[in-house]
């Protein structure tokens, strides 16, 4: 994620205190470009689900309505990539 254009924008799937839980979600969903990363939220290890990288808000935006409706139900939104590399660069200092 620090490696691409901070321009990009990509669709966070989901959040969770437990590295295996997002590994498990990841291996259960077979979405082929999906990845986690590991922040803080609280001062704690948070690791967050991110599916694709898109040079358009629009191409985001697709993807996000074409999610099938038991990821759907996991309320996803866009996210900027620069927005990710900023918390992930704060995590790093922090």
């Amino acid at each position: 994620l620090l490696a691409l254009p901070a321009g990009y924008y990509t669709v966070q799937l989901l959040g969770s205190r437990s590295e295996e839980n997002v590994r498990r979600f990841i291996r259960q969903s077979s979405l082929g470009d999906a990845r986690y990363f590991e922040t803080s939220l609280e001062g704690k290890p948070w690791f967050v689900v991110v599916l694709g990288s898109y040079p358009a808000l629009s191409d985001a935006a697709a993807v996000l309505e074409s999610l099938p409706q038991d990821l759907q139900s996991l309320k996803p939104w866009i996210r900027s990539i620069g927005g990710i590399q900023a918390d992930l660069n704060e995590a790093a200092d922090g």
